[in-house]
């Protein structure tokens, strides 16, 4: 699994305050990518999205009629996480950058 150079803090890329790493992620089975949460607006992102190039090389099919299925099961487990590690159950609203 790659690993890339990892900073212990970034700039929060919504208001700019000190975002610190949270956790690491493993992404498309190849990198193992920190996600840092903003000690200001509580924004929890990656710093830079290099592998997303990677993960459009495919296209999704349009016979997939799974995707909506497998979106609304992912939202379920983004929401469960982000109130059990974060305190975000009913206080706040998430925000996701995937797509799909």
């Amino acid at each position: 699994m790659k690993i890339q150079n990892v900073k212990q803090s970034v700039s929060c890329k919504i208001c700019g305050s000190k975002s610190n790493v949270a956790f690491y992620a493993q992404i498309l089975h190849q990198f193992n990518e920190p996600f840092y949460k903003c000690e200001h607006c509580g924004f929890l992102g990656c710093d830079e999205v290099y592998w997303l190039p990677l993960a459009y090389q495919s296209a999704i099919n349009i016979a997939d009629t799974g995707i909506v299925a497998r979106n609304f099961y992912l939202y379920k487990i983004v929401s469960c996480v982000a109130a059990l590690l974060f305190g975000m159950g009913d206080k706040g609203d998430i925000l996701t950058g995937g797509g799909g």
